[in-house]
């Protein structure tokens, strides 16, 4: 169980900075998708469309799918603490 600890933090972390990466170069902010979701957020921001600076209403419902799936990864994140 210790083990599977050790390396989760790396997996984690690596998704979380792919993510906010992926976020950026696609024209969204890094901050909403830092932690959006790992690996389930990687896959939504591969189908989301890339944006330009004048697309500002695609670029805030993207922004806001991101925080949303950030919100709901820290959710589950503190629910899992509780049975590990």
């Amino acid at each position: 169980m210790e083990t599977l600890r050790i390396l989760m933090w790396p997996a984690l972390f690596f998704f979380c900075l792919w993510s906010a990466l992926l976020a950026r170069f696609k024209g969204y902010s890094a901050a909403c998708w830092l932690l959006g979701g790992g690996a389930l957020g990687v896959l939504v921001l591969f189908c989301l469309p890339p944006t330009s600076p004048n697309e500002s209403a695609k670029q805030r419902r993207g922004n806001r799918l991101g925080l949303a799936l950030s919100i709901a990864s820290l959710l589950a994140a503190g629910l899992a603490q509780q049975f590990l």
